[in-house]
C-alpha cells in the first residue's frame, strides 16, 4: 500500500503556461489525502517560491523544496537541510558573471538574483511564476548568516565540465530540466546547481527517515532530469508523458501529460477507493 505521494510542480502538477495547479489535480490529490495518503510537493523551487496562488487549494503534508535541499513538514518544522558553501556561491557567481549568464540563489525568504536581475524580472513579469524574486545584485545575501540551498539559471548544457575545470575543488552538480513542454517554451537550458549529494532522491530518503515511511511505500511523479533520481528511489516512479529522456528512463510507468491532468489520472488509477 503506497502511503506517501511526492509530486513535482512545474511540468507535472502545473502544466507549462498555467498560472496555477489545475483544479482537477488539486481535487484528486486532496481525495487521496482524505483516504490516508500523505502528499509532498517535490520541487526545485524554494519553499518561499511556492505560493498559495500557485497551489490553488492544495495543502501538502510535507515540502521537499530546492531540489531536495529543503525538507519541512506542513508546520514549517525542518526535517532536512543542506546548503551551498560561501565559496561555492562566490564561484558560481563569478563563473556566470564572466559569461553573461543570469543566476539566482534560493534562500529561505526568496530567490536572489546575483547576476542578471533585470532578465529574471522581465521573465517573471511575462510568465508570473511567483518565485519571490529579489534583487541580489549587491551579492551579499549569503554573508548575512544564512547560505542558499541551491542556484538556478539558464545555463548552457556542458557548463558543468567547464566549471569543474575552473574550480576543481568544488563538487557542484548541474542538473537540467527537460521535456517537450519546456523545450517548446525555450527553457531547455534551465539548470539547478546543487551541492554534492543533494537531489530529490536524497530529499525523499531524508523525508522517509523523518516520518517513518519506507521508500518502497512512496509514489513519485515528475517530468525532468532533476526528478529522475526521485523516480528511481520511490517504490513506484511515474513520469508524465512528454517528460525528459532521463525521467522517462527512470520511471516505472508513464501517465498522461501535465496538460491532460496526468497527476489526477495517476491518483485515480492507484487509489480508486478514494474516488468511490
Amino acid at each position: 500500500m503506497y502511503r506517501l505521494l511526492l509530486l513535482d510542480i512545474d511540468g507535472t502538477l502545473r502544466p507549462q503556461g498555467h498560472r496555477c495547479i489545475p483544479a482537477e489535480n488539486v481535487t484528486a490529490v486532496r481525495a487521496v489525502q482524505r483516504a490516508g495518503v500523505r502528499a509532498a510537493v517535490a520541487t526545485g523551487r524554494g519553499r518561499a517560491s511556492v505560493t498559495d496562488a500557485l497551489l490553488a487549494g492544495l495543502a501538502p503534508d510535507y515540502w521537499l523544496c530546492a531540489a531536495g535541499a529543503q525538507v519541512e513538514d506542513a508546520a514549517g518544522r525542518v526535517l532536512h537541510r543542506a546548503t551551498m558553501t560561501a565559496a561555492e556561491v562566490e564561484a558560481v557567481t563569478a563563473f556566470c558573471d564572466a559569461r553573461g549568464w543570469p543566476v539566482r540563489f534560493t534562500f529561505t525568504d526568496g530567490s536572489y538574483a546575483y547576476v542578471g536581475y533585470e532578465r529574471f524580472a522581465e521573465q517573471e513579469r511575462r510568465l508570473d511564476h511567483g518565485i519571490g524574486l529579489r534583487d541580489g545584485s549587491r551579492r551579499d545575501r549569503h554573508l548575512g548568516g544564512e547560505l542558499p540551498f541551491s542556484a538556478y539559471g539558464p545555463i548552457p548544457r556542458g557548463a558543468a565540465a567547464e566549471f569543474a575545470a575552473a574550480w576543481p575543488g568544488l563538487a557542484l552538480r548541474f542538473v537540467y530540466e527537460g521535456g517537450a513542454a519546456i523545450a517548446a517554451a525555450d527553457e531547455a537550458a534551465s539548470c539547478d546547481i546543487l551541492p554534492a549529494g543533494v537531489d530529490k532522491a536524497a530529499g525523499l530518503r531524508a523525508l522517509c527517515a523523518a516520518v517513518g515511511v519506507p521508500e518502497s511505500d512512496c509514489v513519485a511523479i515528475g517530468d525532468s532530469d532533476n526528478d529522475a533520481g526521485m523516480l528511481r528511489a520511490a517504490g513506484l516512479g511515474i513520469c508524465v508523458a512528454g517528460g525528459s529522456d532521463a525521467a522517462l528512463a527512470a520511471a516505472d510507468r508513464v501517465c498522461p501529460p501535465a496538460a491532460g491532468n496526468g497527476v489526477a489520472a495517476a491518483c485515480r488509477a492507484l487509489w480508486p477507493e478514494a474516488f468511490a
